[in-house]
């Protein structure tokens, strides 16, 4: 019968129970149980004067870059704010408080997600906040996008960038400079072993961002493979690498050697959007249905929390009237 079940005895055995009908008109029927129970709140006593609970904050579906830097910039009264390591790049579900990405200690970090979720939003959004937090000599950027939707990130971070690429031999070539730029970063062989940890590095770090990954790789191979040694001492020679791809296909190319290197890092990631039944992704969790912008971030731990990406709109192109424009 409606409202009637059982529940586990004291002694494993199972008593039935008969919920009660949350009414108090005497009505005996839950045909309109939510207006009954509407206008029996409001039959309830309270004190007009008492305290009011405030009201359940939501994670938001958009939230602009400019309201993340405003809420990291906010402290306490009279003392000055200490900022995290890193860069905010989104808002927290639980606490609805910035959520703060240290690449230059994670090393890396992979982005999994499908068409319009919001993954070049994403880099759009790295690449702001890390040439506003760091000068050019402490990070450069090196940018591959294939489908060429970052050309405003490149002109934007000309002072941070070191190099640009949109087509597989373009990435293949930058990854060669790349490769000859930190490969003397690597530790040589010291006379002793004590002189080893003194051996340091000089010059700025170096983010990777890459966009549509999976678009990169063809049966020729993969133009970012030069890169594969350096990734496994990406903190130790200041390369960190940003790959988002799409969801599809991951299994498929789960065993492509720069990709599998990146997991078998333990590199911390974001799952936004996508197809569940591709399997699990990052640290067993599978992608699943979401807003745009919205994801699982996935860390080093294992641990997750959901996410809302700060949205960082892309600037506007004029369109080049055609020539029956130009002549009505």
């Amino acid at each position: 019968m409606p409202g009637r079940g059982l529940i586990v005895g004291g002694r494993g055995g199972a008593l039935q129970f008969q919920t009660a009908l949350p009414r108090v008109d005497g009505v005996a029927h839950g045909a309109d149980l939510a207006a009954a129970l509407e206008q029996l709140v409001r039959r309830v006593p309270h004190d007009p004067g008492g305290a009011v609970a405030p009201p359940l904050r939501l994670l938001p579906t958009l939230v602009p870059l400019r309201d993340l830097a405003d809420a990291t910039s906010a402290g306490g009264a009279g003392s000055e704010p200490q900022q995290p390591a890193g860069v905010a790049f989104a808002i927290d579900e639980l606490l609805l408080e910035p959520v703060w990405l240290d690449l230059l200690a994670a090393p890396h970090f992979l982005v999994f997600g499908g068409s319009g979720c919001g993954k070049t939003a994403l880099l759009r959004c790295l690449a702001a906040q890390l040439t506003a937090r760091y000068r050019p000599d402490e990070v450069q950027l090196a940018v591959v996008d294939v489908r060429r939707a970052l050309l405003d990130v490149a002109s934007a971070a000309a002072s941070h960038l070191s190099g640009y690429a949109c087509t597989g031999a373009m990435a293949a070539e930058l990854s060669e400079r790349i490769c000859a730029l930190l490969d003397p970063r690597l530790p040589t062989a010291p006379s002793t072993p004590e002189l080893l940890p003194r051996q340091r590095w000089s010059g700025p770090h170096l983010v990777l961002l890459v966009d549509d990954y999976d678009l990169l790789l063809t049966p020729g191979g993969n133009p970012l493979a030069p890169l594969l040694d350096l990734i496994s001492h990406g903190r130790d020679v200041g390369l960190h690498m940003v790959c988002a791809r799409a969801v599809s296909g991951t299994t498929r190319t789960s065993f492509e050697p720069v990709f599998q290197r990146l997991r078998e890092l333990g590199s911390p990631g974001l799952i936004m959007s996508g197809d569940p039944q591709e399997g699990p992704l990052l640290a067993g969790y599978r992608a699943t249905s979401l807003p745009a912008g919205r994801g699982l971030l996935v860390r080093r731990q294992g641990t997750s929390c959901l996410v809302q990406v700060a949205f960082a709109a892309a600037p506007t192109v004029p369109t080049v009237p055609t020539v029956a424009q130009r002549e009505r």
